[in-house]
């Protein structure tokens, strides 16, 4: 519970493995799921995903897709998705 009052409404940025090429995008995290089937994560089995609200709608993202580095301003420009809560 702890965890999903950190994780919802927060900006994060994912990397996807599309052909064998790393593709970043950026999500709001709307909600945490448990996944659809546990994975591991380092040497724990997480089944833990988050909601995420992207430029082409929603998607789940497990937590092992999670980058530690900061968006690049056009990973940014793409994600096109109003913050306010109002708008969603």
């Amino acid at each position: 519970r702890a965890f999903n009052r950190v994780a919802v409404d927060s900006l994060v940025r994912c990397v996807q493995r599309l052909n064998g090429q790393k593709s970043f995008y950026v999500g709001l995290v709307i909600a945490t799921k448990r996944a659809p089937r546990p994975y591991r994560l380092g040497k724990k089995l997480v089944e833990m995903s988050l909601q995420l609200r992207t430029s082409v709608g929603t998607r789940l993202a497990g937590l092992d897709t999670l980058s530690n580095d900061a968006p690049s301003e056009a990973e940014l420009q793409r994600f096109k998705v109003p913050l306010n809560p109002v708008h969603m």
